[in-house]
């Protein structure tokens, strides 16, 4: 689902607020959320939200954790820069619904814009 029809599905925004929100994207030449965001339409916080949902990924304030220094050897430091990415945590037992087996004792890293990622475009 598109951003814009995600945010009227959650009833953060109206029709009304989308059509002046991608009026001014066009202006303005910006991603629809950080349009949305500057011009007081919504906040980060609900921006946060509907990306959530959009891409499926969990949000991680990278400035309210504490990462162990030695996730900094688990990924080599020009991979991390190539990709963007900050390693985590160590996932070691899996959630009920959540990854597999084969998934336990491996790493998450989290990437600062997931939008930036190879594969994910942004969408209105």
């Amino acid at each position: 689902m598109r951003l814009g029809d995600l945010l009227i599905a959650a009833g953060t925004i109206t029709q009304e607020e989308l059509e002046k929100g991608l009026a001014l994207q066009k202006e303005q030449k910006g991603r629809l959320g950080e349009v949305l965001i500057s011009n007081g339409i919504i906040t980060e916080q609900q921006l946060i939200e509907a990306l959530q949902m959009q891409l499926g990924i969990e949000f991680v304030d990278l400035t309210k954790i504490n990462i162990p220094t030695e996730l900094a050897q688990v990924v080599p430091k020009n991979i991390a820069k190539q990709y963007t990415v900050v390693p985590i945590r160590v996932v070691k037992d899996a959630p009920q619904g959540g990854p597999g087996p084969r998934d336990q004792g491996r790493h998450r890293a989290q990437h600062p814009d997931p939008l930036r990622q190879r594969g994910c475009r942004p969408r209105h």
